[in-house]
C-alpha cells in the first residue's frame, strides 16, 4: 500500500538573478514560512488513490514586502495536484529581495513541487 507524501524539490533559498530595466540585480529571496504552507497542501486522495504522482512547477511574483501577489502553475501533469498547491501557496511568506543597494524590490521566482507517494 503506497502513503501520500509531498516532497519539495527545491527551498527557495538561492541566489536569483532579476532584470529591472536592462541592469542585472542580483537578489536573495527566501521563504519564511516554509514548513507551515508544506503541512497545509493535501495531496489529493483521488490522486493518491490512483497513485498519481508528479510535479507541480509555480510562478510565484513577490512584491516589496515579501508576499505573493500572483501565482500561476507553468507545469502539471495532473490538474488535481495543482489545484492542492494553488489553494496554499498564496499564503508563503518571504524575505523581500532586494536590489544592489539593499533596497526591497519586488521579484519573480519558480518554485517546483514534488508529489510522491512513499510505499510503507
Amino acid at each position: 500500500m503506497k502513503r501520500g507524501a509531498i516532497l519539495f524539490a527545491l527551498l527557495i533559498v538561492g541566489t536569483l538573478t532579476v532584470f529591472a530595466g536592462s541592469d542585472p540585480v542580483s537578489t536573495k529571496v527566501q521563504a519564511l514560512n516554509m514548513s507551515e504552507v508544506i503541512e497545509n497542501i493535501t495531496y489529493p486522495i483521488a490522486s493518491r488513490q490512483q497513485a498519481v504522482e508528479g510535479r507541480v512547477v509555480v510562478l510565484l511574483d513577490i512584491n516589496e514586502m515579501g508576499e505573493v501577489t500572483k501565482n500561476k502553475v507553468i507545469i502539471a501533469n495532473c490538474p488535481k495536484l495543482a489545484a492542492a498547491v494553488e489553494k496554499e501557496i498564496q499564503n508563503l511568506k518571504f524575505s523581500p529581495a532586494t536590489d544592489k543597494n539593499g533596497q526591497a524590490i519586488a521579484t519573480t521566482v519558480k518554485l517546483p513541487i514534488d508529489f510522491e507517494l512513499e510505499v510503507n
